[in-house]
């Protein structure tokens, strides 16, 4: 059973999988500042949904997984409107990118874990879609404030069951540290 934007504990038993994808991964900052002048939403639906729809006809895709964390301009409203519109269903995902920012820093890893936590029982951005995976990742060093954060998706990720994905560079022995 899965999660995906459309259902929560769908059972998806066949198909072609899109693992690691983004349907919008953007500044925040910039889509909160400049809206439609940054992002055409309507226009990023309708152009993703073709994509995907396109993708099902032709290779027969069901499942896309969106990596976008919540720090990376993730919208779970635009990514149920592009599977409603493509067929194809959408898996969410929680968490936090490398980036380093105050709100994390004078947090302890539970208390970051728990926002992931509620947001996985509860639902997104207050919508009733809940993530089906979680996603934490490092950059070329992994300073304090990120193997915090590391630890946090870590705690989320054993108090949820939900799959955890980390994205880090190839560099040396990184993944492993």
């Amino acid at each position: 059973m899965i999660n995906t934007v459309l259902q929560n504990g769908k059972n998806i038993t066949s198909g072609k999988v899109l693992m690691h994808e983004h349907v919008r991964c953007a500044s925040n900052d910039l889509i909160h500042t400049f809206g439609e002048k940054w992002i055409d939403e309507s226009g990023l639906i309708d152009f993703a949904a073709e994509i995907l729809s396109n993708l099902r006809e032709k290779y027969g895709l069901s499942i896309f997984v969106d990596g976008t964390p919540i720090d990376s301009g993730r919208d779970v409203r635009i990514l149920r409107a592009v599977s409603e519109k493509s067929g194809v269903d959408i898996v969410a995902s929680s968490g936090l990118y490398y980036f380093e920012n105050c709100y994390t820093m004078s947090r302890s890893e539970d208390e970051i874990a728990s926002w992931f936590i509620d947001e996985c029982k509860l639902g997104i951005e207050g919508t009733d879609i809940k993530p089906g995976i979680l996603k934490c990742a490092s950059q070329d060093t992994i300073t304090d404030n990120n193997r915090k954060r590391l630890r946090a998706m870590a705690i989320a990720q054993k108090q949820t069951n939900l799959p955890l994905y980390v994205h880090s560079n190839h560099r040396d022995d990184l993944a492993i540290q």
